[in-house]
């Protein structure tokens, strides 16, 4: 399959070439996010803390999807009639993702600009280890009583620990004098297993195909393509003795440990 079929072609409700130009603007968030963290002068890192003191909080913004916050964006960067074009077309998901490369490198002047970027990270980081958004996991906390989700959200981004819930327990291991479930929230913090961190994008690649419906509607043979001949984001079978076998199982293990 040439370039421009895979790339119009459909999976679920979503392009080959949005899911390609998706993983390109994650892998963009995700090397800024990288170069930021890899600086050891100390000075430097005290002013970028200082920074990050400014920075209103934004865990409120985990109330929202991945799309939403991608729409919040592009209306923080002062572009919102093409969101409300992208509303009104055929392909919303294409039509936001061409008003994202519309954005302006530098910040834009909006109060909450940096509180979105900064949930838009946390997002990111959160599929790339764990498969889920921090939304998800919220919501499975929420609804199915998944207090481990909570405490995977908190492995991503310690500003979660400011939230009710992990503040009433830590005042009520105070009063009650256990400081275990502290304890759990500080391990936590120390941030997701090492073994968690091997394949970010073909995590972000398998959420998005199955937020977009095309794990249901695609064949494996269609997935198995797009995923390892044309993305590039897998092992072939010159690489691995059964490359299409050994990524639906991958993809099992990922969905069995995020309890979908």
């Amino acid at each position: 399959m040439d370039r421009e079929t895979w790339h119009s072609k459909l999976y679920g409700r979503i392009s080959g070439r949005d899911i390609e130009t998706c993983l390109a603007t994650f892998r963009t968030v995700w090397s800024e996010r990288l170069a930021m963290l890899k600086s050891t002068d100390d000075e430097k890192s005290v002013r970028s803390i200082e920074k990050l003191m400014s920075v209103p909080n934004w865990t409120i913004f985990y109330q929202d999807s991945l799309v939403q916050l991608l729409s919040k964006m592009v209306v923080i960067a002062g572009i919102e009639a093409q969101v409300l074009a992208a509303a009104n077309s055929g392909n919303f998901t294409g039509a936001l993702l061409d008003a994202i490369g519309d954005i302006p490198d530098d910040a834009p002047d909006h109060p909450a600009a940096l509180p979105v970027a900064f949930a838009m990270i946390g997002n990111l980081d959160a599929i790339a280890h764990y498969s889920l958004s921090i939304n998800d996991m919220i919501v499975a906390c929420r609804d199915r009583g998944d207090i481990q989700a909570l405490f995977n959200a908190l492995s991503v981004d310690s500003l979660i620990s400011t939230m009710p819930f992990f503040q009433a327990s830590l005042r009520w291991g105070q009063l009650a004098g256990d400081h275990s479930l502290g304890a759990e929230i500080f391990t936590a913090i120390r941030g997701p297993h090492k073994k968690r961190s091997i394949y970010p994008v073909l995590r972000w690649a398998e959420y998005l195909l199955r937020d977009q419906g095309a794990l249901e509607s695609c064949t494996q043979d269609e997935i198995h393509e797009l995923i390892v001949m044309h993305l590039k984001l897998y092992g072939d079978d010159n690489q691995l003795k059964d490359s299409k076998k050994s990524l639906f199982m991958l993809f099992r293990k990922w969905q069995k440990e995020a309890g979908i």
